[in-house]
């Protein structure tokens, strides 16, 4: 996703309202991590991805897996911004 759907005009615009915050569960801290990350999100799923309100740490909305087409995954980022937003 990195290479091909991040770069993508209709991604990457809408990446840029966000702050991306990576979290790897395959190094030292392997157990805590998953174990964090299901808590948070109810997945074990690599990649997952999803939209926390800063103000509350909320999960608004969370993709799992990853997804090859540019154009699913920016409306799947519109529909998170739009949910932060409040809006419907």
């Amino acid at each position: 996703m990195e290479e091909h759907v991040f770069p993508a005009p209709a991604v990457a615009g809408k990446l840029k309202q966000m702050i991306e915050a990576r979290i790897h569960n395959d190094g030292t801290s392997q157990e805590e991590v998953r174990a964090w990350q299901n808590d948070l999100l109810g997945t074990f799923a690599t990649p997952s991805y999803a939209l926390i309100d800063p103000a509350n740490g909320e999960v608004l909305l969370w993709h799992e897996g990853p997804e090859s087409d540019p154009d699913k995954f920016a409306a799947w980022l519109e529909e998170a911004l739009q949910s932060w937003r409040g809006l419907p």
